[in-house]
């Protein structure tokens, strides 16, 4: 009967040492499994607050981006405004150059200049202008040797249109002209220097 009882306190003892070992090993297993999903936790964590903050980032450049681009194309358009109104007020004052002692001296150049952009051709040429300044281009014409004959049939505000009677050439030598070649001339500037 002792060996009977002897064997169970052995036994007792090995399944108490089992139990204790087994309760050891689940409460290692338990805190690595706890440090395991807090670390895990954890790195979510900073991963999400690491994606909120790029995205808050590109949010921020986008923003800043597009109204840099706002502010850009509204001083283009400013600007574009203000040299269209300005090129508008020129035509508007022309009519007053019409009159003033200085435009005989502007038609003697504009004849010289359109003449020189025919050459070699030597004729004959048919120059329209303004009815107003027919006896002016005959009087300037007198002085050249120049196969030409007067249309007075333009309604631009001063200046003159050289065609030769072949219909091969024109040049357009009118105050107009001259606005609109100022005109895309300062608009390629405008958009050289705002880099649009």
């Amino acid at each position: 009967m002792q060996q009977e009882a002897d064997v169970l306190i052995c036994l007792e003892e090995q399944i108490r040492e089992k139990c204790e070992a087994t309760v050891q090993k689940a409460e290692s297993e338990a805190a690595a499994m706890r440090k395991k999903a807090q670390s895990d936790a954890a790195q979510i964590v900073a991963d999400a607050r690491a994606r909120a903050e790029a995205k808050f980032t590109q949010i921020r450049l986008r923003c800043k981006s597009q109204a840099a681009l706002e502010a850009g194309q509204l001083l283009t358009r400013v600007k574009a405004e203000a040299v269209s109104e300005s090129i508008k007020l020129a035509g508007s004052r022309l009519e007053n150059v019409q009159t003033s002692p200085r435009y005989k001296f502007a038609l003697a150049k504009f004849l010289s200049e359109a003449l020189e952009a025919l050459k070699p051709s030597s004729g004959p040429f048919r120059i329209i202008a303004r009815r107003e300044d027919e006896s002016t281009l005959k009087d300037l014409l007198s002085h050249q040797r120049v196969n030409a004959s007067i249309d007075p049939s333009g309604i631009f505000s001063g200046g003159l249109e050289i065609v030769d009677e072949k219909g091969h050439m024109r040049v357009v030598n009118t105050f107009e002209s001259r606005l609109r070649q100022g005109f895309e001339a300062i608009s390629d500037r405008v958009r050289k220097v705002l880099h649009v």
